[in-house]
């Protein structure tokens, strides 16, 4: 399955870079696109699952890089949730 091949389990926490613009064309923001480091896929952080000020926040640029939790995993669409996990204090 493709996310076997990517390396992919749930509850995994691994280091992704955006690639994505917080502000599209569209004006709608529906979070941060991500790909998590040595795997071949990339997922939608959304942004109720990421800091109120994530669209200002210079740490949510893109080819920066921030830490992300795998979610639920759903072979037949391909998709899998992806959540923003905070750096430690």
């Amino acid at each position: 399955m493709w996310f076997v091949a990517a390396g992919l389990v749930a509850g995994a926490v691994t280091q992704s870079e955006l690639f994505s613009s917080r502000e599209p064309s569209s004006g709608v923001t529906f979070g941060v696109f991500v790909e998590p480091s040595g795997m071949t896929v990339a997922g939608l952080v959304h942004n109720s699952c990421l800091p109120a000020d994530f669209q200002t926040n210079d740490r949510f640029s893109p080819e920066e890089k921030i830490r992300v939790k795998v979610g639920e995993l759903e072979p037949i669409r391909k998709r899998l949730a992806l959540k923003y996990v905070r750096d430690a204090v």
